[in-house]
């Protein structure tokens, strides 16, 4: 996002309320968005949830997605992962846990 001064977002892609894949998205000043990469499918035996289908970032790679910070929780067998991203900055703190 800084090299291009675009603005970019991670859209979150689900099926029955699941989300099944995710893929980077480049929004140009042009208006035409487009993907950076092909989408990435969830891989099997892990759960994404997250509150929001897209985290939008602006060229400077703060989050711009409403609120004060965006959770996106990944489910493994053993573990899961918190990764929260805070506004303002693009911050990504990144915990993982054993799954109970």
């Amino acid at each position: 996002a800084i090299a291009t001064g675009d603005d970019h977002y991670v859209q979150f892609s689900r099926t029955s309320g699941v989300v099944t894949s995710y893929a980077v998205m480049r929004d140009p000043s042009s208006g035409v968005d487009y993907a950076v990469e092909d989408a990435r499918p969830v891989p099997a035996g892990a759960t994404v949830t997250t509150a929001s289908d897209t985290l939008t970032f602006d060229f400077t790679g703060a989050l711009t997605t409403s609120g004060t910070s965006s959770v996106v929780r990944t489910d493994g067998a053993n573990f899961y992962w918190n990764a929260t991203v805070y506004h303002a900055t693009g911050y990504t703190e990144l915990a993982k846990v054993a799954q109970p």
